[in-house]
């Protein structure tokens, strides 16, 4: 399983949602058409002087090696390119 995030920009704290697990299979088939880039293995923060209101981040956090496959080859946070929070709906469904 792997744990899908919605991101604030601003330092680490309470810039997250509570995250939703979905399996590694379903959210690599839906985000076929995104880059899911590797950042880190500790949970990253954005835009750390300049916090935001809302989500814009959509992160994965990707955490057993079983798991992983040719998008989500490490262990660790991936931010998704090109995708605002407010645009992800799509993989919760």
């Amino acid at each position: 399983m792997a744990t899908v995030y919605k991101v604030k920009d601003g330092p680490r704290g309470d810039r997250t949602d509570e995250g939703k697990e979905i399996s590694v299979e379903s959210l690599t088939s839906k985000l076929t058409n995104y880059t899911c880039q590797f950042i880190t293995e500790e949970p990253p923060q954005f835009n750390a002087g300049k916090p935001s209101d809302h989500f814009r981040h959509v992160v994965v956090e990707v955490s057993e090696k079983g798991e992983l496959n040719e998008k989500f080859q490490n262990i660790g946070f991936y931010v998704v390119a090109n995708l605002d929070a407010s645009d992800s709906a799509f993989i919760y469904q």
